[in-house]
C-alpha cells in the first residue's frame, strides 16, 4: 500500500483571506498498513467518528508530526512517532 505525505502551508490571497494547501514532499510511499480502533460518540444528534491506524515506513528525519498522511483520498493527522 502507498501513502503520501503532504505538507500544510497558508498563503494569502489579494482580498486578504488565507487559504491552506497540502503539497507533497515526496512520491507516494510504501508503508505497512493496520487498523488499531475505531470509535463513534453520538452527542446532540450528530456523529463524530475517531479511528486510529498505523502507518510503518523506513525512518525519514524529514517527515514530522506537522506532516498529514493521504491513505486512499482520506486524510490523517500524525499524532506520533517513534524515534
Amino acid at each position: 500500500m502507498k501513502i503520501e505525505i503532504l505538507q500544510p502551508s497558508t498563503s494569502k490571497h489579494a482580498d486578504g483571506f488565507s487559504a491552506e494547501t497540502l503539497t507533497p514532499i515526496a512520491p507516494p510511499l510504501w508503508v505497512y498498513f493496520r487498523q488499531l480502533f475505531g470509535k463513534e460518540i453520538y452527542a446532540n444528534a450528530t456523529t463524530i467518528a475517531t479511528e486510529q491506524v498505523l502507518f510503518t515506513v523506513n525512518y525519514r528525519p524529514d517527515i514530522t508530526t506537522r506532516h498529514i498522511v493521504l491513505y486512499k483520498n482520506t486524510l490523517y493527522d500524525r499524532t506520533y512517532s517513534r524515534d
